[in-house]
């Protein structure tokens, strides 16, 4: 697919009769990112930025789609620069924005920025997931900071999230990791015990 997707895409390019609209430039930078080619995902951002067409202009998608694929390759500084533009660009973040920013940032040990963005976006009025609270529990267990990860889960449980099998997984894992066996295997039993939320990723953490 990806490289029938080069084929068409390199063809329109070469029609000089065809206009890429927001659309279509939105698609390719998503595509291209996700296919490891950044370099072209970059090209085309600058191009919709210094287009004189009135049907291409960066819209919320177009910074989604890019702090997306920057966050992929582990760009997460170039992910907040392209958030931070898209502040000043006149489009608001939505829910979509939030959870991919915090991801990336979690899963480049940012911390820091996760929580900062996090509260923007309880501020904000978005209402976290389950895999926004996913992300940070498990970013504070790889911090070793235990303590901020069981709160955090304590905190998804009151707001009324409710818990995916990936986030028992994730307290179990973490639990053991930072030394906390007991704990682990007691959830572990009492989840099998109510036989809720127990799948092969789960077994093999004990």
């Amino acid at each position: 697919m990806r490289v029938e997707f080069k084929q068409v895409f390199d063809k329109l390019r070469g029609n000089k009769r065809f206009e890429m609209d927001t659309w279509g430039y939105n698609i390719c930078i998503h595509a291209f990112g996700c296919w490891g080619d950044l370099g072209t995902s970059l090209s085309l951002f600058k191009e919709m930025k210094d287009s004189k067409l009135d049907s291409v202009c960066p819209d919320l998608s177009t910074y989604n789609s890019l702090i997306h694929v920057l966050c992929l390759v582990r760009k997460v500084n170039d992910a907040l620069i392209v958030w931070e533009e898209l502040k000043c660009s006149g489009h608001e973040p939505d829910a979509i924005t939030y959870r991919i920013l915090i991801q990336g940032c979690c899963k480049s040990y940012r911390l820091d920025e996760a929580t900062k963005i996090f509260s923007e976006m309880e501020n904000n009025g978005y209402n976290p997931d389950t895999i926004v609270y996913n992300s940070l529990i498990d970013g504070l267990f790889k911090a070793r900071k235990v303590n901020e990860a069981c709160q955090m889960f304590e905190t998804m449980v009151q707001f009324g999230v409710r818990a995916s099998t990936w986030t028992y997984n994730i307290l179990i894992d973490g639990l053991f990791r930072n030394a906390r066996a007991g704990a682990a295997y007691t959830l572990f039993c009492d989840l099998k015990k109510k036989g809720q939320f127990v799948d092969g990723v789960t077994y093999i953490n004990p």
